[in-house]
């Protein structure tokens, strides 16, 4: 299944937006990214110093989303403020079937300042609203299982555990297999 999502979404305080790579724009991410480091770590392995290393770095991965997002393999957007139109976090949805596509897995990251206030939960439903629209009915979340705060964005959503998926994922900055959350909405 082809999707063809919007490049753009938006609700009252966020929009969300394909990046187009851009050396600022990397740079304007990298600068993101390397404030908040400590916070992203363990959970997101990019954001180990080995891994973003320079606005180099976050240009090729642009380059890369944007190769993904012409694949039809993954939609990586970042998240806007509205008011000040700067960076506060990303989101992506993906999936791996070929021929019928009916779900995707949703990742997502926010720095620091802007978490418990609601972004990520309107972030979500954008994804939800414009996915659900081209067809998709199963939405999934994993998460590492000691990342409390990623688990709550996914029941406060509405997602429902189905379980553990043990030693499912290695982590490279912890030097071990992690135990995953999945999360999953239906909707038809």
């Amino acid at each position: 299944m082809q999707f063809d999502p919007k490049t753009h979404l938006e609700e009252n305080e966020i929009y969300l937006e394909k990046p187009e790579p851009s050396f600022g724009l990397a740079n304007e991410m990298f600068q993101v990214v390397d404030k908040n480091r400590e916070h992203v770590l363990p959970w997101l392995e990019w954001g180990a110093t080995n891994k973003t290393k320079t606005p180099e770095d976050s240009f090729m991965f642009m380059v890369r989303a944007d190769q993904k997002w012409k694949e039809n393999k993954g939609f990586e957007y970042l998240i806007h403020l509205k008011e000040t139109k700067e960076i506060i976090g990303g989101i992506g949805a993906s999936h791996t079937d070929s021929e019928r596509s009916h779900k995707i897995e949703i990742g997502y990251w926010l720095a620091k300042p802007f978490c418990g206030k609601g972004y990520m939960q309107k972030a979500v439903r954008l994804i939800e609203k414009e996915f659900s629209a081209l067809g998709v009915i199963r939405f999934v979340i994993r998460n590492d299982v000691e990342n409390i705060p990623s688990a709550k964005t996914a029941k406060a959503l509405g997602y429902h555990f189905e379980g553990i998926a043990r030693k499912d994922k290695w982590n490279n900055y912890l030097k071990s297999y992690r135990d995953m959350n999945v999360w999953s909405k239906i909707m038809e």
